[in-house]
């Protein structure tokens, strides 16, 4: 899709018509006058509303960073566990190579 756009710099200004004044609106009155609505603004405009939210929030980031710790030593552990069998395993196939040489000589 192409658009093509044109400015006369030299031509006369006009008024920029404010269509989105003419358009469907958000619906934030009728929002603002149902019962439920009023009660959750006012209950968010107690005094302790913020410090609850505040301690919500605090939880919430602690729980997080909790898992995260969590996820981050299974990342380790896994990392640690996995250099450890392929260590293994070459150790396995060098040993079996030594003794296939050996086969191999007599």
């Amino acid at each position: 899709m192409t658009a093509m756009f044109s400015c006369d710099l030299n031509d006369a200004a006009t008024e920029l018509p404010h269509f989105w004044e003419h358009t469907v609106g958000t619906g934030h009155a009728t929002l603002a006058l149902r019962a439920d609505w009023q009660a959750q603004m006012k209950q968010s405009m107690d005094k302790d509303a913020l410090a609850k939210q505040s301690a919500a929030m605090q939880r919430s980031m602690n729980k997080a960073m909790k898992d995260f710790r969590e996820l981050m030593a299974l990342e380790v552990k896994t990392r640690a566990d996995t250099w450890k069998l392929v260590q293994q395993r070459m150790q396995d196939n060098m040993a079996h190579l030594k003794d296939m040489m050996k086969t191999g000589d007599k």
